[in-house]
């Protein structure tokens, strides 16, 4: 697997902060990915064809950064930095009774890219309920509109889920 050049870095960061969605690669599988934005999110829920309410991952690349958003616990916390991906449900700090389900990114291109966006929500590319998509072409021909980098095969297997608020593993 590469890492993204600086040049790609620069693109990504200039097409994210133009609000547009992109195809990136995530620690896991490849992401549809914006700035965690209200309208973003009804966006990349109407290309994977899910719930307009349905939650998306957002990733972080600091703790800090976390705990800017949601609620946490030192246990909840550690998982983040579990050496397995792991998504941790959270309660928001600005809206309590909604639950934000945050991944500490460990890609250090995605890191830097994040630094210059802020969190950016990422979801497998899909349409919902179907197997994601992992080929060149096929996050291509996904949505033909939407700009993919692509840097290889991932290790295609999604983040395990934990909530925080139940204490329980949901994938």
């Amino acid at each position: 697997m590469r890492l993204l050049n600086p040049k790609e870095q620069q693109t990504i960061i200039n097409c994210l902060n133009q609000g547009e969605i992109l195809i990136l690669p995530t620690d896991t599988i490849y992401g549809l990915s914006g700035r965690v934005d209200a309208k973003l999110k009804v966006k990349i829920n109407r290309l994977k064809q899910a719930d307009q309410e349905k939650q998306l991952i957002i990733l972080v690349n600091s703790l800090a950064m976390a705990e800017s958003l949601v609620k946490t616990t030192p246990d909840s916390l550690s998982l983040l930095t579990s050496s397995e991906p792991t998504t941790v449900i959270y309660l928001s700090k600005t809206t309590p009774e909604q639950t934000l389900a945050l991944r500490l990114v460990k890609r250090p291109d995605i890191q830097a890219i994040i630094d210059q966006t802020g969190p950016l929500y990422s979801t497998s590319v899909n349409v919902h309920h179907h197997p994601f998509l992992q080929t060149k072409k096929s996050l291509e021909e996904f949505d033909p509109s939407l700009q993919v980098f692509y840097v290889g095969e991932l290790n295609g297997q999604p983040s395990r889920i934990y909530n925080s608020l139940t204490r329980k593993y949901e994938r």
